[in-house]
């Protein structure tokens, strides 16, 4: 099968990446201007206080650390899909490499701490589980934070989503794993999502799959799953099913162009290994659990 390589682009109105651009951009800008209000005085040979004066001023420079961080995350979502992931560098064993994680400190920091009040106040306010089975076989959730407590019981497939998070020894310790970096609000490059979603789609077994949240990336490649072992007759089909067992599950703009970009080629993938797509319904119950029934599909 051949990957339409229109779909590895960035849409240039992207807003999912256009709003993360300019987040990123914003707080960058003020680094900037926080290291600039501290300097100049020295700069323009202003400063009273001599040495206390200049001392200050050196540690005003710092704000341009964040600046940098904030700066290349901004251009990273505006650039080619590559240049953000190889910023990252995250390597095929889930571990993120020393050097990015020194330079993105900054932005990890506020990134990590937003990430934290979220699932451990807010949506578990929403009443929303760490994950949920949305189909046989297939497990969408968040980061693991709590393992093994909250773990689903005999799931020994991993499957990775995230570029800013780093895997826990302790998930992939034993177990199946694939990581398949990619940014928050946006997807992997499309060829080998869908290879992985076929490799996916031929394990026996659960498979947890998993992005930041458990909300956009994973879901985009549960869906694909889910279209290829002929549990939903589209990707709109599956999401829809995933949103009875995880409402909050929602896709940015870029992730919708891919996945329509892909659609035919997955039904056609399926089909070629003998799925009758549409033909087979499964109902999710409320507490996530799945059961197939019998009855034709809705459309996608």
């Amino acid at each position: 099968l051949g990957w339409a390589p229109l779909a590895d682009r960035r849409a240039p109105v992207a807003m999912g990446n256009a709003r993360q651009a300019v987040l990123w951009g914003v707080i960058a800008a003020a680094a900037v201007a926080a290291a600039a209000v501290g300097t100049w005085p020295v700069v323009a040979g202003d400063a009273e206080g001599g040495g206390d004066a200049t001392a200050d001023a050196w540690l005003h420079l710092l704000w341009l650390w964040p600046a940098l961080a904030f700066g290349a995350m901004s251009v990273a979502y505006v650039g080619p899909r590559w240049l953000g992931l190889w910023m990252w560098g995250k390597r095929d064993d889930g571990s993120l490499r020393p050097a990015s994680v020194a330079f993105f400190l900054p932005y990890l920091a506020v990134v990590w701490a937003v990430w934290l009040v979220r699932h451990l106040w807010w949506l578990p306010r929403r009443g929303e589980h760490p994950y949920n089975r949305v189909a046989p076989g297939v497990i969408v959730g968040r980061w693991p934070l709590r393992y093994p407590s909250e773990w689903p019981e005999g799931c020994t497939r991993v499957v990775d989503l995230t570029a800013e998070f780093p895997a826990r020894r302790a998930v992939t310790r034993g177990r199946t794993y694939r990581c398949l970096a990619s940014m928050d609000c946006d997807m992997p490059p499309t060829a080998p999502m869908v290879a992985l979603a076929m490799e996916v789609a031929a394990w026996e077994g659960d498979v947890y799959v998993h992005c930041a949240n458990g909300h956009g990336r994973s879901a985009s490649l549960a869906a694909m799953v889910m279209v290829l072992r002929g549990q939903a007759p589209g990707w709109r089909a599956a999401f829809e099913q995933m949103r009875r067992a995880r409402p909050l599950v929602h896709l940015q703009p870029p992730q919708e162009a891919i996945l329509d970009g892909v659609e035919a080629e997955l039904l056609a993938a399926a089909r070629l290994r003998g799925v009758a797509v549409g033909e087979k319904r499964v109902d999710v119950e409320d507490d996530g659990t799945a059961a197939p029934s019998g009855g034709g599909g809705g459309g996608g």
